[in-house]
Protein backbone atom coordinates (compact mmCIF):
# COMPACT_ATOMS: atom_id res chain seq x y z
CA UNK A 1 0.00 0.00 0.00
CA UNK A 2 3.02 2.39 0.67
CA UNK A 3 5.13 1.39 -1.75
CA UNK A 4 6.74 4.61 -3.75
CA UNK A 5 5.20 7.09 -1.60
CA UNK A 6 7.16 9.93 -0.10
CA UNK A 7 5.60 9.19 3.28
CA UNK A 8 3.23 6.77 5.09
CA UNK A 9 0.30 7.96 7.34
CA UNK A 10 1.98 8.03 10.48
CA UNK A 11 4.52 9.55 8.77
CA UNK A 12 2.48 12.32 7.34
CA UNK A 13 0.94 12.99 10.56
CA UNK A 14 4.35 13.06 12.45
CA UNK A 15 5.29 16.24 10.22
CA UNK A 16 1.86 17.64 10.67
CA UNK A 17 2.97 17.90 14.45
CA UNK A 18 6.83 19.14 12.91
CA UNK A 19 5.42 22.12 11.08
CA UNK A 20 3.05 22.70 13.89
CA UNK A 21 5.86 23.02 16.00
CA UNK A 22 7.83 25.75 13.21
CA UNK A 23 4.40 27.51 13.22
CA UNK A 24 4.94 26.87 9.41
CA UNK A 25 1.07 27.64 8.20
CA UNK A 26 2.47 27.22 4.30
CA UNK A 27 3.84 23.74 4.99
CA UNK A 28 0.82 22.70 7.09
CA UNK A 29 -1.26 24.08 3.94
CA UNK A 30 0.50 21.63 2.35
CA UNK A 31 -0.15 18.61 4.60
CA UNK A 32 -3.54 19.12 5.11
CA UNK A 33 -6.17 18.62 2.28
CA UNK A 34 -8.13 21.97 1.33
CA UNK A 35 -11.12 22.12 2.64
CA UNK A 36 -10.29 20.38 5.88
CA UNK A 37 -12.37 19.73 8.12
CA UNK A 38 -12.58 19.33 12.32
CA UNK A 39 -15.58 17.25 14.22
CA UNK A 40 -14.78 18.28 17.82
CA UNK A 41 -17.60 16.61 20.47
CA UNK A 42 -21.44 17.13 18.15
CA UNK A 43 -19.85 20.53 16.15
CA UNK A 44 -18.41 19.89 12.89
CA UNK A 45 -16.45 23.24 11.25
CA UNK A 46 -15.20 23.41 7.80
CA UNK A 47 -12.35 25.79 6.68
CA UNK A 48 -10.69 26.62 2.64
CA UNK A 49 -7.32 25.63 4.16
CA UNK A 50 -5.82 24.65 7.47
CA UNK A 51 -4.44 28.29 8.15
CA UNK A 52 -7.33 29.14 8.41
CA UNK A 53 -8.46 27.08 11.59
CA UNK A 54 -5.30 27.74 13.34
CA UNK A 55 -4.51 30.69 15.35
CA UNK A 56 -1.13 30.76 16.58
CA UNK A 57 -2.01 33.97 19.04
CA UNK A 58 -4.36 31.95 21.25
CA UNK A 59 -2.52 28.67 21.40
CA UNK A 60 0.69 30.84 22.22
CA UNK A 61 -1.38 32.72 24.82
CA UNK A 62 -2.18 29.44 26.44
CA UNK A 63 1.27 29.42 27.23
CA UNK A 64 2.54 26.75 24.58
CA UNK A 65 5.27 25.91 23.31
CA UNK A 66 5.99 22.90 21.56
CA UNK A 67 3.65 19.48 20.65
CA UNK A 68 5.11 16.34 21.33
CA UNK A 69 3.07 12.96 20.46
CA UNK A 70 2.85 10.08 22.85
CA UNK A 71 1.64 7.50 21.09
CA UNK A 72 0.32 6.62 17.51
CA UNK A 73 -1.05 3.79 15.36
CA UNK A 74 -2.90 3.47 12.56
CA UNK A 75 -6.87 2.23 12.88
CA UNK A 76 -6.82 1.55 8.75
CA UNK A 77 -5.05 1.72 5.97
CA UNK A 78 -6.46 1.24 2.39
CA UNK A 79 -5.05 2.36 -1.27
CA UNK A 80 -6.62 5.89 -0.95
CA UNK A 81 -7.50 6.24 3.10
CA UNK A 82 -6.20 5.92 6.55
CA UNK A 83 -7.06 6.41 9.60
CA UNK A 84 -4.45 7.28 12.05
CA UNK A 85 -5.41 7.61 16.27
CA UNK A 86 -2.88 9.20 18.34
CA UNK A 87 -2.14 11.31 21.60
CA UNK A 88 -0.45 14.13 22.05
CA UNK A 89 -0.03 16.76 24.57
CA UNK A 90 0.85 20.76 24.64
CA UNK A 91 3.86 22.11 26.72
CA UNK A 92 5.37 25.23 27.74
CA UNK A 93 8.29 26.37 27.62
CA UNK A 94 9.31 24.87 31.08
CA UNK A 95 8.53 21.54 29.47
CA UNK A 96 5.38 21.21 31.84
CA UNK A 97 2.38 19.30 30.55
CA UNK A 98 -0.74 22.01 29.54
CA UNK A 99 -2.91 19.96 27.87
CA UNK A 100 -3.52 15.95 26.37
CA UNK A 101 -5.52 15.47 24.00
CA UNK A 102 -6.30 12.54 22.11
CA UNK A 103 -7.53 12.56 18.11
CA UNK A 104 -8.13 10.92 14.92
CA UNK A 105 -6.57 12.09 11.49
CA UNK A 106 -8.62 10.93 8.23
CA UNK A 107 -6.35 10.84 5.82
CA UNK A 108 -6.64 10.65 1.57
CA UNK A 109 -3.78 10.18 -0.94
CA UNK A 110 -3.72 12.16 -3.98
CA UNK A 111 -1.00 10.93 -6.41
CA UNK A 112 2.22 9.18 -4.09
CA UNK A 113 1.10 11.75 -1.23
CA UNK A 114 -1.11 10.97 2.01
CA UNK A 115 -2.92 14.65 3.21
CA UNK A 116 -4.71 15.34 6.27
CA UNK A 117 -8.56 15.54 5.31
CA UNK A 118 -10.19 15.33 9.19
CA UNK A 119 -9.44 15.68 12.67
CA UNK A 120 -11.85 13.93 14.78
CA UNK A 121 -12.18 14.62 18.46
CA UNK A 122 -14.84 13.39 21.02
CA UNK A 123 -13.86 16.08 23.79
CA UNK A 124 -16.42 18.85 23.19
CA UNK A 125 -14.09 21.89 24.70
CA UNK A 126 -11.82 21.22 21.66
CA UNK A 127 -8.11 22.84 21.66
CA UNK A 128 -7.46 26.22 22.02
CA UNK A 129 -6.22 27.74 19.09
CA UNK A 130 -7.62 24.60 16.59
CA UNK A 131 -11.07 25.40 14.73
CA UNK A 132 -12.17 27.96 17.13
CA UNK A 133 -12.85 30.87 14.99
Amino acid sequence: MTTGLSLTPQQTVERFISNFNAMDKKLLDQIWCSPCIFMIGSETKMYEKYSDAVDFDDILNSGWSYTKINWIESQHESNELALIEFNFSRFCKDHKELNQYTVLHLLRLFGNKWRINALIMNKISGMSGVASR
